[in-house]
């Protein structure tokens, strides 16, 4: 996603939101719930320590039900 960090989640917070504001089944990929960079990895976990940035604490929080 072009732009710097700022804008990178911004753009993901209203992707997100025009997602959630639209009928049907909301899918989540291991990781999008918080923001995580990089691919996931069956063979790795979770980025979980993002969730100490407060940029990716948002995320989830925007997300949570």
């Amino acid at each position: 996603m072009p732009g710097d960090r700022w804008q990178r989640f911004a753009n993901l917070r209203a992707y997100l939101g025009f997602v959630w504001g639209h009928p049907g089944k909301k899918l989540l990929f291991m990781g999008c719930e918080f923001a995580q960079e990089r691919e996931w990895n069956h063979e790795h976990s979770l980025d979980w320590h993002l969730l100490g940035d407060p940029s990716h604490a948002g995320v989830q929080r925007l997300l949570r039900t």
